[in-house]
């Protein structure tokens, strides 16, 4: 079994588990920042899945596997625009500039996908038109938006870690959650690489696969930690020092 689609196999089924739990979670307690984090999880999940349909079966070159390209890109643009969301109403809820700059890459996502889709590249396969990049650029904005602002927040409650009146276990799933955008956020940089060079769609897989890896086990980590886990966080040894 090949890097890549071991690397699938985990996001989906760590994506499915921490997202659908979060969102049920969420749904019952009418608590919108949930809702929108076990969204954009759960929905990148049945992205990966829909690649995975399309990349690992036969009906990839298919009619069948076009829509599964397609099924794939409609996940990534309703992940990106949940994360964000969530991004802006936990991290930044009075920013004006926080909420304008939210809705210029939901508009570059959904522009990007229309405006391929009327040239007849609704997979988002081709390199040679603008509508692909503007959807690519707002992904990538996307995930390093949401790897920043946990990363900010993380270094203040490290401080209140070590007065004694933070919980580590909190400071750490804010470490991670940023881990988990920047693995993407890096990906998705790689990606472009691979799209730009289209010839030798191959020459990166490993890479990707790698920072895929990394990316799902923060996730499952920074929300479902082990026991022995948590006891060596609160052991006062953080994932930090």
């Amino acid at each position: 079994m090949s890097a890549e689609l071991i690397a699938h196999i985990l996001a989906i089924c760590v994506s499915l588990g921490v997202g659908c739990t979060i969102l049920q979670q969420g749904w019952r307690s009418r608590d919108l920042p949930a809702v929108l984090l076990g969204a954009a999880v759960a929905v990148d999940g049945i992205e990966w899945l829909a690649w995975s349909l399309c990349a690992f079966t036969p009906a990839y070159g298919t009619p069948l596997g076009e829509v599964f390209a397609v099924v794939c890109r409609l996940g990534i643009t309703a992940s990106i625009v949940c994360m964000v969301l969530f991004t802006r109403t936990v991290f930044r809820p009075g920013a004006r500039w926080a909420s304008s700059f939210m809705w210029l890459l939901i508009v570059a996502m959904v522009a990007g996908f229309f405006g391929s889709g009327s040239i007849g590249d609704w997979g988002g396969w081709r390199n040679d038109h603008v509508w692909n990049w503007i959807e690519l650029f707002a992904q990538i904005t996307g995930f390093a938006w949401t790897a920043l602002e946990p990363m900010l927040y993380y270094r203040t409650l490290k401080k209140r870690v070590a007065l004694g009146i933070a919980d580590p276990a909190i400071a750490n799933r804010m470490l991670l959650w940023s881990l988990y955008a920047f693995m993407f956020c890096a990906s998705q940089i790689g990606y472009g690489i691979v799209l730009a060079l289209y010839e030798n769609l191959t020459a990166l897989d490993t890479v990707l696969a790698g920072l895929t890896i990394a990316g799902e086990l923060a996730l499952w980590i920074a929300f479902f930690p082990p026991a022995p886990y948590l006891r060596w966080l609160r052991s006062g040894c953080t994932a930090s020092e």
